[in-house]
């Protein structure tokens, strides 16, 4: 485990097999920042090396988003162009899985003041969940 600034590309280790990171990448300063973030740390890792991140995705809509310094909210667009991204760098971004569920707990979104248990939460206008994200460097 290390800390480090995720804006500081050259801060990013090199020689590991696995990078990890849980609901970080949507307070890095927008979406376009995480974006780069998740492509310039897994160029880093060694060939066949994964890593694995989660962060907020955006249920209410596949076209407005929450995309500002403090907080964004990813879309199915955003993804779809970090593979395009991704392929283009050697990397490869897994298959994510959108199914939103379908559990009663799955319809409970949970609005500020915020409660100590949820899977959906009210951010701006947008019911948002986590997701996640596997990038495997191939080459």
């Amino acid at each position: 485990f290390g800390e480090l600034d995720m804006n500081d590309y050259a801060s990013i280790p090199t020689g590991y097999d696995f990078h990890w990171s849980s609901c970080v990448i949507e307070h890095l300063g927008g979406i376009s920042k995480g974006i780069d973030f998740l492509i310039n740390s897994a160029e880093k890792l060694n060939v066949g090396g994964v890593a694995v991140h989660t962060t907020e995705f955006n249920l209410s809509s596949g076209i407005e988003t929450a995309d500002n310094p403090l907080t964004c909210l990813y879309r199915k667009s955003d993804f779809v162009k970090l593979a395009q991204k991704a392929s283009q760098h050697g990397l490869t971004l897994e298959p994510i899985i959108y199914d939103p569920g379908s559990s009663f707990l799955d319809y409970f979104v949970d609005t500020p003041p915020y409660s100590d248990i949820h899977l959906r939460l009210m951010i701006e206008k947008y019911v948002s969940t986590s997701i996640g994200i596997v990038i495997r460097k191939d080459q």
